[in-house]
């Protein structure tokens, strides 16, 4: 069993890392499904401890108390590299703890599923081996710093050099679904399913997320049933049904 620094899991999520580590990392990830599912596991964890619907002074004072616990877990000052004692398990096991005890002690905080599945990040133009593009450059920092507004009219001007480009349609359909603009956005996701592309099943993924973002957990389910076992997003896609 791999023993992973949890250190560096929490700067990668929590966007701490410098250009040259975050490369690096994601290099690893690349090579690596378990450590994926770390990372996958982590960014789950954090996004349900960030969930809120009606703070008050109670729960800002319950979230602190929280976060000191989070960073207990996952982060340890001054040290480097965080090697667990046993096994891995235990770091999941005590952030399963914290969001149980979020839910228990605060009825008024929920997870929200949607943001819970939906955290996604675009790659840079030299991770995914192809030249430079100042426009594409450009669409992957706005995406990345949750600008989508302004990242929508860059990829359409993508798509309009190149209406054939799977990559860019995926991150466009998120972009307008991350700007409540579902109905457009499950028109690319269809066509990115009916079509012959890597990302198919992704497509499916975020179309089951269209219709959790606007509570129909019923065709969210729907589609998730979709995602054959042998899709990279299976195992993201299993766990968020057993939520449902």
């Amino acid at each position: 069993m791999n023993t992973y620094d949890y250190d560096m899991i929490s700067r990668y999520v929590d966007g701490e890392m410098t250009a040259e580590e975050k490369q690096a990392f994601e290099q690893q990830l690349m090579q690596d499904a378990e450590l994926k599912k770390e990372v996958e596991l982590y960014r789950e964890v954090s996004v349900a401890l960030q969930s809120q619907l009606h703070p008050d002074e109670g729960e800002k004072s319950l979230r602190l108390t929280l976060e000191d616990l989070r960073q207990q877990h996952f982060k340890t000052s001054g040290a480097k590299i965080i090697q667990m004692r046993r096994n891995r398990w235990l770091a999941v096991a005590a952030a399963a703890a914290i969001i149980l005890a979020v839910l228990i002690w605060s009825p008024w905080i929920q997870p929200d599923l949607y943001r819970q599945f939906a955290q996604i990040e675009m790659s840079t133009m030299a991770e995914r081996g192809t030249p430079a593009d100042s426009l594409k450059q450009k669409v992957v920092q706005k995406f990345n710093d949750k600008k989508f507004e302004e990242a929508i009219p860059l990829f359409e001007s993508i798509l309009a050099q190149d209406s054939a480009d799977a990559y860019h349609r995926y991150f466009y359909a998120i972009a307008l679904l991350e700007t409540d603009q579902p109905e457009k956005s499950r028109t690319e996701l269809t066509l990115l399913y009916n079509g012959a592309s890597i990302y198919r099943y992704d497509a499916a993924y975020y179309m089951a997320l269209s219709y959790l973002k606007q509570k129909d957990r019923t065709t969210c389910t729907q589609w998730l049933s979709r995602i054959p076992e042998d899709a990279e997003i299976y195992s993201r896609s299993e766990r968020l049904m057993k939520k449902l």
